[in-house]
């Protein structure tokens, strides 16, 4: 009877700590991985203002904003999966664009972006950030922090 006891305790305490494996809990903040896609030379972001930040999750989202001159729409995105964060700066001779994504909360995020600019260099005119994150509520609270930093 004893045994019988123990082995049942035993399977109970490896039942409850194989189920509890599956709440993982995320602490914050924390970092988010993001990949940065680039515009190419013929297409852009239309109707977006400047210093702007768009949460697109679908497909009819991202043709309303992002725009080719032969009509197609060049980004193939799994929104399932992704969110793109769309991103437009001021008109610059950009240098260096330095990109950080961090989680506060469920719904609460930070994305700071510093931009080195130039007058006396070649560079592009304008930042028109393609982020691509993994998938972001619609629910969610994203504070665009720009920074414009001219260096010589």
């Amino acid at each position: 009877m004893k045994t019988k006891k123990i082995i049942t305790a035993l399977l109970l305490i490896l039942a409850v700590s194989f189920f509890s494996c599956d709440n993982k809990e995320v602490n914050f903040p924390r970092e988010i991985d993001f990949t940065l896609l680039s515009c190419t030379t013929w297409c852009w972001l239309g109707y977006v203002t400047t210093d702007a930040l768009l949460i697109i999750n679908s497909n009819e989202e991202l043709k309303n904003y992002f725009h080719c001159l032969d009509g197609s729409y060049l980004l193939e995105i799994d929104f399932s999966k992704h969110t793109l964060l769309l991103v437009r700066s001021r008109s610059l001779l950009i240098q260096e664009v330095i990109v950080n994504l961090t989680q506060h909360s469920e719904y609460k995020y930070d994305l700071d972006i510093t931009i080195h600019w130039r007058t006396s260099i070649v560079g592009h005119m304008r930042f028109e950030g393609l982020i691509l994150v993994p998938k972001i509520s619609d629910k969610a609270n994203i504070a665009l922090n720009l920074e414009y930093i001219r260096t010589n």
